[in-house]
């Protein structure tokens, strides 16, 4: 039987053509199933040199040695949850307090539906603790708040289940009346507890009771830590997961002084911390009006805080203003090696932008052929 050489090429282009539509077809219904269900961003400030950097890198298993953060750095970490891909996006502030201008790149009305902020303190620097918190979350605060006002103008949907979670998240506390919960999901690491166990009974109780009454005040978690010891890795890890990646931080908790701390949102209260460690010349701290401000009148008898620099009392200024000014722009704190690094990662952060925006049309075309070929 005669055979028709060009039906035969025909018919072997048609058949590599279907198989490749296959092909194509069994890749994108793969990159479908396993593209990014579970995306979160976790923030990280702190004090300088209260070791955020090492704990990240801990946090993540990345076997890198620690150096100084200068601006804001990222890096990110993913798991397998069973066929679902998480993706946390990780930022780190440094600093300390100077750069605060810088926490409106990571806070911003679209990652406000999934992002939570750890406070790294150093519990071996008591008189900078007050300096750390206000330098911070008044800041943060305001990015938060206006985050949420944009999406609550774009998004209410997503604004109202927001709230829910809020509300959700610190439904155990029932003394919210007396608190200043945040609005989204925080955290406190007390840093350095390998030295810390180490120091006299009286400031380990002293600060033992201002971290917690700081965490019930806030509505945060509080987990004491260090890098050097085994016995707080596993709740450091544990704390981490929950942020990076939803999981349970269980119902226990551990508050005696004379071990690492660990206390989840909701499961404290002022009865079971007590009152304010008051020595013979807190009675002037008597006249505050807050609860907060009893507190740290209180705490700065035993540790005064050390005097701030000129650009944290610009910041704080700032924060008490209408008028938002960006530090950045004044000739007075001009730092040309910080500037350049800014520009750097703006630029990266573009990048980035594009890039998921390009991974994100590329999976809409690939979803797209899916149903056309399921038609």
């Amino acid at each position: 039987m005669d055979v028709d050489l060009w039906d035969l090429a025909k018919k072997k282009i048609a058949e590599k053509e279907e198989a490749k539509r296959k092909g194509e077809t069994e890749l994108a219904e793969e990159e479908e199933r396993t593209s990014w269900k579970d995306e979160r961003t976790l923030l990280i400030c702190g004090g300088k040199s209260s070791g955020k950097t090492s704990t990240i890198l801990r946090f993540v298993d990345k076997n890198e040695s620690s150096r100084p953060t200068t601006a804001l750095e990222y890096l990110y970490a993913r798991r397998m949850r069973g066929a679902t891909k998480q993706l946390c996006h990780v930022w780190e502030l440094g600093g300390g307090t100077r750069l605060n201008n810088l926490l409106k790149i990571p806070i911003t009305k679209s990652t406000i539906t999934s992002l939570s902020i750890i406070i790294v303190v150093d519990l071996t620097k008591p008189h900078e603790l007050r300096n750390t918190v206000e330098g911070l979350l008044p800041f943060a605060k305001r990015e938060v708040d206006r985050s949420l006002k944009e999406l609550n103008a774009e998004k209410p949907r997503e604004y109202d289940e927001l709230i829910k979670e809020m509300k959700h998240r610190l439904e155990n506390n029932k003394e919210q009346e007396a608190c200043l919960p945040f609005p989204i999901p925080l955290a406190f690491i007390g840093n350095k507890y390998d030295e810390f166990q180490n120091r006299e009974p009286d400031e380990r109780r002293k600060m033992c009771k201002m971290m917690r009454f700081l965490a019930h005040y806030y509505g945060a978690t509080l987990v004491f830590y260090s890098s050097k010891l085994e016995t707080t890795l596993a709740k450091g890890r544990l704390l981490f997961a929950h942020h990076a990646f939803g999981a349970h931080l269980g119902r226990s908790s551990q508050t005696d002084i004379n071990k690492p701390l660990f206390v989840p949102v909701g499961l404290d209260s002022y009865s079971d911390i007590g009152p304010p460690p008051m020595g013979d010349s807190s009675f002037s701290a008597l006249r505050s009006t807050q609860p907060i401000d009893l507190w740290w009148g209180v705490f700065s008898e035993s540790f005064p805080s050390q005097a701030r620099k000129s650009v944290d009392t610009t910041v704080i200024i700032l924060f008490h203003s209408d008028k938002v000014v960006d530090p950045s722009l004044d000739q007075r704190f001009a730092e040309p090696a910080v500037d350049t690094l800014i520009e750097q990662k703006k630029r990266d952060l573009e990048i980035y932008i594009r890039q998921k925006k390009e991974r994100s049309a590329a999976e809409e075309r690939a979803a797209e052929s899916i149903r056309k070929a399921q038609n």
